[in-house]
């Protein structure tokens, strides 16, 4: 697996040097890239040092990725069809709908819900 770290000296030289050092490897089993170059700055006030980051191949194999599970396609518990009458009757200000003159009403809720229902359910298998 390529690893790096990332070294700072006065010079880029040197920060290659201190990495060598710190991975114990030679300069030929490593991979060298400048982040940043040295400046000596003005008088040396403002300078700063080099960066350079060494990429090294430590030996280990790169780990697999872990498979990806496909999320269930509903998580929602499955809906069930209620009738109209049950939901009335469960809400005060719509008690007068359970009056038998309104029984033609209700009933052309129910088919009205009915229709909805079964769109919603096609829909929902595409």
């Amino acid at each position: 697996m390529i690893k790096f770290i990332d070294m700072t000296g006065k010079t880029e030289d040197e920060a290659i040097r201190r990495a060598l050092e710190q991975l114990g490897l030679e300069r030929d089993d490593v991979s060298v890239e400048i982040l940043e170059r040295a400046k000596s700055g003005f008088l040396g006030i403002g300078g700063s040092p080099a960066t350079v980051r060494v990429s090294y191949d430590d030996g280990q194999p790169e780990p697999k990725p872990e498979p990806v599970k496909p999320e269930p396609k509903s998580a929602a518990p499955k809906a069930e069809k209620k009738p109209v009458i049950d939901w009335l009757s469960a809400q005060g200000r719509f008690k007068h709908l359970l009056q038998e003159k309104w029984e033609p009403v209700v009933e052309a809720y129910q088919a009205e819900v009915d229709k909805r229902w079964e769109k919603l359910i096609k829909l929902s298998k595409l």
